[in-house]
């Protein structure tokens, strides 16, 4: 009787053993896996991202030129009044020194007005492609079974699996599902019955 209740247990523990075995693999199947996207690159090569960064500039080039202005207006005083400084005339100079003034002044103001707008349409930006990122990889994450996506930069990341880098699909959907202001104008209309 002593050895078939050993044989029992040992048969028991050896079922036991090969369900933890089970579990272990099927736990390791199922490890969740982190994919990596290199935001900075989606946004940089996506077409509304390209888009956004050329109107960026434009809108930079057209609200640098009335600085432009002021520092080619304020140079030309400085010149003079350092003109009729050297002939003598300091009466004359010191009379122009109020208007460098109010030059030097409407130029400081016009840079923190340039810089501040800059920042908030920045700062819009970057929330809306934010936003827009997020549903597109929450898709990704959900098609490619992963627990997380989370950023990186190249610069400072020191090594993960390429396999798990979803810059290239990130870039792919974010481009089909958010096209570019202008190809959305290039689409044809379907007429309305």
């Amino acid at each position: 009787m002593t050895q078939s209740r050993s044989q029992t247990l040992t048969a028991i523990s050896l079922c036991l053993m090969g369900f933890a075995f089970v579990i272990l693999a099927a736990c390791n199947q199922t490890r969740s896996q982190i994919g990596y996207v290199e935001v900075q690159t989606v946004f940089e090569q996506s077409n509304r991202g390209k888009e956004q960064i050329a109107n960026f500039k434009k809108d930079l080039v057209g609200r640098s030129d009335e600085i432009k202005e002021l520092k080619a207006q304020g140079e030309a005083l400085q010149a003079e009044i350092q003109k009729l400084a050297a002939s003598g005339n300091r009466a004359a100079a010191e009379q122009k020194l109020p208007a460098l003034q109010q030059i030097q002044q409407k130029f400081l103001a016009a840079q923190q007005d340039v810089r501040a707008a800059m920042m908030k349409e920045q700062s819009e930006v970057d929330k809306s492609f934010m936003d827009q990122l997020r549903a597109v990889m929450d898709e990704v994450r959900k098609e490619e079974g992963l627990a997380a996506i989370q950023a990186y930069d190249k610069n400072k990341t020191l090594s993960f699996d390429p396999k798990l880098d979803m810059t290239q699909k990130a870039l792919a959907r974010y481009n089909q599902k958010y096209p570019s202001e202008a190809s959305k104008d290039k689409t044809p209309k379907q007429p309305v019955n």
